[in-house]
């Protein structure tokens, strides 16, 4: 506390008669009050002298006095008027001649009102301590009504306790930074230490240049971890004790923000998962996923790509692999949205870059900044091709997945955005659900509804022969006939299906659809 901070104070009525140099400015450490002629043995430098004039009163007492306070260096001089009325222009001359400050105070306050403001002004007392922390949490609630977030918040504490930190969500994102902005290895360093602690406490997370970091716990998810992290650059496990009071008010205005926060994305990737889910099953019309689309702002006119992402680590969030996928994927020209379906992040990305080179390189280019977040994991990603309409949305998810399956590499972040047909199935799969079905049952119904009715196995026999190639004698011999029990069932087959199996496109033809009633995957 300075001088300056009790001339401030107009209602303590304090007025300055003799100044010396940087008055204003000098340290208050103590109020003492006294009258003796001679206080020399009880006062110390940076204590205000509060007195009511008595020693004025007496022989040589002014000299006396004022001689004692100017060779302790006090910090001032207030003199009460309720005994002297006024303060003698000795009192001022002596005062001016030692370069000692005077001042005068209030009548309506008293000495006791004073030494209690000076009190709760030093660091270290008790009422000081309150003080502080109430005059905080009220800048605070101030900051925080008038509409500022988390960056307000951690520049006041900073201001106000010189304590630099910044604000990370559960999935390594940086919210806000006060003083040194962390580097993405600090982020790293810091998120890969606490995710998954569920302590209540300040946690030491050591630095690779011996600069440890505070770190507390904020909110929790809906899965029981924390919303999000406070961090401070240093060892704070014993705060001092005014920063000690105002830190769960702190937590609480960074909790609030980081849970709102966390409850508007878990409704957007609810929306999503909703849409997404529709895709997987290829269970509504493509006029239904166009509208779904508009609805997460996405134009459906527009090409789009799903990417599938996973981390190869059980204990890495699934919301911070969804969030890293949407990172990499993000940008001017591209919408991207996304959810968590069957434990892997899924995206879609409106408009997205048709070069497949140019694709690898900007998303492995824009990977670097999160390799720390992944910490040796690697981060695995399946891109289909941009699909100009909807309605083959449902078969890019498919081939995203057999893409995502196929990757191969050691690197942090592998993608395989292209892949070659090597078989039916995987032509098969990139058709969608309700195109499979929808073949496989408009060819295969006469011989379904045959063998419902009569009890018999025309499909399982169209299967073994098919599957031998056509072979007569082994088709027979595999299904316990006798070959004359065979040609009479492939003679229904062909007569209900209105197919020759004689030729090889309508061998194709019930092959294919017999393929499409397996699981292609």
């Amino acid at each position: 506390m300075i001088f300056g901070d009790l001339v401030h104070r107009t209602e303590l009525g304090i007025s300055v008669l003799a100044a010396a140099d940087n008055a204003l400015d000098r340290q208050i450490t103590g109020v003492y009050i006294t009258d003796l002629p001679d206080p020399s043995r009880f006062i110390s430098s940076g204590d205000v002298v509060l007195t009511s004039g008595l020693w004025a009163q007496r022989p040589g007492g002014i000299d006396t006095f004022v001689d004692a306070l100017a060779r302790q260096k006090v910090a001032a001089l207030i003199v009460g008027r309720i005994e002297l009325g006024h303060i003698p222009d000795a009192v001022i001359a002596a005062c001016r001649a030692r370069h000692l400050t005077l001042a005068t105070i209030s009548e309506r306050v008293s000495f006791k009102t004073l030494s209690e403001e000076v009190d709760r002004g030093q660091p270290d007392s008790t009422s000081g301590i309150l003080a502080r922390g109430v005059r905080f949490n009220h800048q605070l609630t101030e900051v925080l009504s008038h509409g500022g977030g988390a960056l307000a918040a951690l520049q006041l504490f900073r201001d106000e306790f010189s304590v630099g930190g910044w604000l990370m969500d559960d999935v390594g994102t940086v919210v806000a930074a006060a003083g040194t902005q962390p580097s993405h290895s600090h982020v790293g360093k810091v998120w890969n230490a606490m995710v998954g602690r569920t302590s209540d406490g300040v946690s030491l997370v050591p630095d690779a240049e011996d600069r440890p970091f505070s770190v507390w716990p904020v909110g929790a998810t809906q899965q029981g971890g924390a919303a999000g992290y406070l961090v401070c650059w240093g060892d704070h496990r014993t705060f001092s004790p005014e920063i000690s009071i105002v830190l769960d008010g702190l937590l609480g205005a960074l909790r609030i923000e980081l849970e709102l926060s966390a409850r508007w994305r878990n409704a957007q990737h609810n929306h999503v998962a909703e849409l997404v889910q529709v895709l997987v099953d290829d269970a509504v019309s493509p006029g239904e996923i166009s509208a779904r689309l508009r609805l997460e702002g996405i134009d459906p006119q527009l090409p789009t790509s799903v990417v599938v992402a996973t981390v190869e680590d059980r204990d890495f969030p699934l919301t911070a692999v969804l969030e890293m996928a949407y990172r990499l994927f993000a940008s001017e020209n591209q919408r991207v949205v996304g959810c968590v379906i069957d434990r892997q992040a899924i995206l879609l990305v409106s408009n997205p870059e048709t070069d497949v080179t140019l694709l690898q390189e900007s998303v492995i280019r824009a990977a670097d900044d999160y390799l720390p977040l992944l910490n040796g994991r690697q981060l695995r990603l399946g891109v289909s091709d941009p699909t100009p309409g909807v309605s083959q949305l449902s078969s890019s998810v498919a081939v995203a997945r057999d893409r995502l399956a196929g990757v191969s590499g050691d690197g942090p972040v592998e993608m395989v955005s292209a892949s070659a047909m090597q078989s039916h199935r995987a032509l098969l799969r990139m058709l969608g659900e309700r195109t499979r079905s929808s073949f496989a049952a408009e060819v295969l119904r006469p011989l379904i509804a045959y063998d419902n009715k009569n009890g018999g196995d025309l499909l399982g026999t169209l299967r073994a022969f098919l599957g031998n190639g056509g072979a007569w004698m082994e088709t027979a011999r595999q299904l316990h006939l006798h070959a004359n029990t065979l040609r009479y069932r492939i003679g229904r087959i062909e007569e209900l299906t209105d197919r020759d199996l004689g030729t090889m496109s309508d061998r194709v033809d019930l092959f294919l659809a017999l393929a499409c009633t397996d699981n292609p995957e």
